[in-house]
């Protein structure tokens, strides 16, 4: 994608493992220089990764298994209605 586009500018985030010094001299390979920028982290202590991650982990486990009672209901009361006034 870079090679295609050839960007000016290259902002890499401040977690990204690759050394700024390492990705120029693999640009200039293909006659590639742009100017490389490492992003400071947006509140680092509040906007972590692994904590939306887990935030957002938290809630889609809560959901499924929300999801699965509600199936298990579901199969319940078609069995209650396929057996009739039986019961």
């Amino acid at each position: 994608i870079i090679i295609k586009h050839k960007p000016e500018v290259i902002c890499l985030g401040y977690d990204h493992a690759i050394k700024e010094k390492r990705l120029a001299k693999e640009l200039g390979k293909y006659r590639l220089y742009p100017e490389i920028k490492r992003m400071k982290a947006y509140k680092a202590g509040k906007y972590k990764g692994g904590k939306m991650k887990k935030f957002i982990l938290r809630g889609f486990w809560i959901d499924r298994a929300f999801l699965r009672k509600v199936r298990r209901f579901q199969r319940r009361l078609k069995t209650l209605q396929r057996a009739g006034p039986e019961l």
